[in-house]
């Protein structure tokens, strides 16, 4: 991979939203993808933006993906977790002419990078147990699952990093 296709991961800003929201429309029907035309929102990306806890992928001036750092952590209370001071992540998508190469893994270990340097000891999420891709994704990126949780209409597997 050249340095113009390596995806670079930075803080959204305003001028992002409407990229993040295209990117959530078009993850939705794709194989594993529980969301749907009520999640997630505008309103979810504006309150992550507004939180400071958005990023974005970006291959030169594109926004190809996007993460959230979920500023109230709804996984704290599930006792299966063993971090502490962790963090939860969620509504991860890359666009779908990027997928399978590598790149989700790619923006999220510079997330990690930032975790730790912020003083984060583990990572945690939700990961629809049929989604393939993503589960692959965060078993190579050394995430353990801790349960199993039904949440939303849907079954997840709880997975969690420590950093």
């Amino acid at each position: 991979m050249n340095e113009t296709q390596y995806p670079k991961l930075r803080k959204a800003t305003a001028s992002d939203l409407n990229a993040v929201i295209s990117l959530y429309r078009a993850a939705i029907g794709r194989e594993g993808c529980t969301w749907n035309e009520f999640y997630p929102t505008r309103e979810d990306a504006e309150n992550d933006l507004s939180h400071g806890c958005l990023y974005v992928g970006t291959l030169g001036d594109e926004v190809m993906a996007s993460v959230s750092v979920v500023p109230e952590n709804e996984l704290d209370g599930y006792v299966f977790f063993d971090g502490k001071n962790a963090r939860e992540i969620a509504r991860i998508t890359v666009a779908k002419q990027y997928a399978g190469r590598g790149y989700a893994a790619l923006l999220l270990r510079q997330l990690f990078e930032r975790m730790k340097k912020d003083g984060v000891s583990s990572v945690r999420l939700l990961a629809a147990k049929g989604n393939a891709a993503a589960l692959k994704t965060y078993e190579n990126l050394g995430f353990s699952v801790r349960g199993e949780v039904s949440a939303y209409g849907n079954e997840y597997y709880a997975e969690e990093l420590i950093l």
